[in-house]
């Protein structure tokens, strides 16, 4: 996997890594393990990412995705920050396309105006074949440009369906 951070989001890791949001650390040909699990009473799907850096202790980015309405999702960060997305389908490919951020207070999804701090996000997984599924993730700031990115391809290794 790549991780590609800019100046600004460098400057923002610590930020990253105190909430819980995305991977503060850049680097190529990161070996990463993602853990995919349905919560039993079908309302969310949870992420646990591992990315595994040379010399470093593994950083794991967990995170939880719920419906929010037709062709709606949040993706929860563990920190109660959330990316809300409408999600498509354009053939070849699913998107997801920046809604805004969400704060989560007192169990409230309340909107949040981060856009000018992290700028807006946009996602894309594309199946390869039965095994393999490539994604690309960005943040792009309406000053700065992309700002942060990671993607990679993925190999499904385990499947165990309950």
């Amino acid at each position: 996997m790549k991780v590609e951070l800019s100046a600004l989001a460098k400057v923002l890791s610590p930020l990253m890594r105190l909430t819980k949001a995305l991977v503060p650390q850049s680097g190529d040909n990161i070996p990463v393990t993602v853990t995919f699990t349905s919560e039993p009473d079908g309302v969310g799907f949870r992420f646990d990412r591992e990315f595994r850096f040379a010399g470093r202790k593994p950083y794991h980015f967990c995170s939880r995705m719920v419906a929010a309405g037709e062709g709606n999702i949040i993706e929860w960060m563990p920190s109660g920050i959330g990316w809300h997305a409408r999600y498509g389908f354009d053939g070849e490919k699913v998107t997801m396309h920046h809604r805004g951020y969400k704060l989560r207070v007192l169990g409230v999804a309340l909107p949040v105006p981060l856009e000018w701090l992290i700028g807006r996000g946009y996602a894309e997984e594309r199946a390869i074949d039965d095994a393999q599924f490539e994604m690309y993730i960005d943040l792009r700031h309406v000053w700065f440009g992309r700002i942060y990115a990671y993607s990679g391809t993925f190999t499904v290794t385990d499947m165990q369906l309950r």
